[in-house]
């Protein structure tokens, strides 16, 4: 599946609410999409409003290759994984999250299981370079809620501005809670490499320029020659 870039570019005076980031006609892709914040509120995790009906819209649109940096509770990896399934048009979407506190899995399991996710996700206990060099795939989509301070947030951003494909788009959250997160998030886009496309309650979207591409084709594949096939499974470094 090609990802699909991000189509509609939002400033800071269009304000921190939900919008659209592709172009369509109703605000909400459909019921779940509009109801998700309410079905997943009591599960582990932070999030506005906002935040769940992005994260959905996006995985609608560019899930079928989800990498997450900063699980916690697994709240997110079910918004995006409904959204994925929703938007599903060849094979089932595989998500990847990935936290370096072992305590997030029997938290994150026990929320994918109730929303009917688990059988596509893949559990990491690491960091960021660390599962790149287990698992060396190439997501359609990237939610950053990891590491909060600015060292190892930069850290992550200047990771993925490596190996991610063209048009990849990112959402990190915090940007505008934590000053750490904003000023990584700044720098990044005052490079080449990212654009900005929006702010949404407590998150920034960009997505990835052509420069810096990888050096594998990414027209018709989302992971590296070499790379092993997405499996459902739970990973513990």
């Amino acid at each position: 599946m090609k990802i699909r870039p991000l189509e509609i570019a939002w400033t800071h005076r269009d304000g921190l609410d939900y919008k659209p980031s592709w172009k369509r006609e109703q605000l909400f892709i459909n019921p779940e999409h509009a109801q998700i914040w309410e079905r997943t509120k009591h599960l582990p995790g932070w999030q506005d409003p906002a935040d769940s009906h992005k994260l959905y819209e996006m995985a609608y649109y560019c899930g079928q290759i989800i990498l997450e940096i900063g699980v916690f509770g697994g709240r997110s990896a079910a918004v995006e994984l409904r959204g994925a399934l929703a938007g599903q048009t060849d094979e089932p979407p595989q998500y990847y999250g990935l936290d370096i506190d072992p305590g997030f899995l029997g938290r994150s399991l026990a929320s994918v299981k109730e929303l009917g996710v688990d059988q596509h996700c893949l559990f990491y206990h690491g960091n960021l370079q660390q599962f790149l060099r287990d698992l060396p795939v190439v997501p359609t989509m990237v939610f950053v809620d990891g590491d909060h301070q600015y060292a190892g947030v930069i850290a992550d951003l200047r990771t993925l501005q490596g190996f991610l494909a063209p048009w990849t788009p990112v959402l990190c959250h915090d940007y505008h809670a934590i000053e750490g997160v904003r000023r990584a998030v700044d720098e990044v886009l005052q490079t080449p490499h990212f654009r900005l496309m929006g702010l949404f309650a407590g998150c920034a979207a960009w997505k990835k320029r052509t420069s810096s591409a990888p050096a594998w084709p990414c027209s018709n594949a989302t992971k590296p020659p070499s790379a092993s096939p997405p499996r459902p499974a739970i990973r513990l470094r």
